[in-house]
């Protein structure tokens, strides 16, 4: 009981968070078109919610692909729990990018039954995760809308795959800078070490071949991407 209360208390919390950071997201998008936004009227809140829906919703899809590939092993887990990031730290620490999310984890009750099972529940959290931020890159680059000059959205650090899909000289969408998260996520849990999932999938590659080489190959040209991330 008490675990619920504690992930239901963290996604709210992050919920407001991501929303606050969507909110600003917006109005820069708003800008871009000649319009002075009010930050917090019922216009701008409801174009943030393109950020805050599908951040949340690509945390949710990632995390619910562990759960669901642990819970077909039996595996029990803890969470998920949802990390958020206030405006105000990011202000603070400027080399890092406003979220207002650091990213959501799992706990598992337990030891893992096998190294495929901790292969398969790593891959497909991360496979779920991506596709959901494929998808949302490519609906955000063409809600996109082309602008001259430079915006304030260019002060913001953007993965090369976004600027590659949305091209030059565009105002993101909220929807867009929803994706460029979802990148950011993808890329940081491919770290390998344990706990992230790119340290499960590294150190059981060897004992995985034989049963998941496709697996084993979508896994390279992931980590293939990132080197031009």
């Amino acid at each position: 009981m008490l675990n619920r209360a504690v992930v239901v208390a963290l996604w709210l919390l992050g919920a407001v968070t991501i929303a606050r950071v969507g909110v600003l997201y917006a109005a820069m998008f708003t800008m871009s078109t000649g319009t002075v936004p009010v930050a917090w009227g019922w216009d701008n809140l409801r174009l943030s919610l393109w950020y805050t829906v599908p951040v949340l919703g690509i945390l949710a899809v990632h995390e619910g692909g562990h759960w669901w590939a642990a819970r077909s092993y039996g595996v029990k887990t803890w969470g998920p729990y949802l990390v958020p990031w206030p405006m105000a730290l990011a202000v603070h620490l400027p080399w890092l990018p406003a979220l207002g999310t650091l990213g959501a984890g799992l706990r598992f009750k337990g030891a893992l039954p096998s190294a495929v099972a901790e292969w398969d529940i790593a891959f497909t959290g991360l496979c779920a995760g991506m596709a959901a931020t494929v998808a949302c890159t490519l609906l955000g680059a063409y809600w996109s809308v082309p602008v001259t000059g430079r915006g304030p959205w260019s002060r913001f650090w953007v993965p090369r795959v976004v600027s590659l899909v949305a091209g030059e000289g565009v105002a993101y969408h909220p929807l867009l800078m929803a994706a460029r998260l979802g990148w950011a996520l993808g890329v940081f849990s491919l770290i390998p070490i344990r706990p992230f999932d790119g340290g499960r999938l590294l150190w059981n590659v060897v004992d995985v071949w034989g049963a998941r080489r496709w697996q084993v190959w979508t896994f390279a040209a992931l980590c293939a991407c990132c080197w031009v991330y």
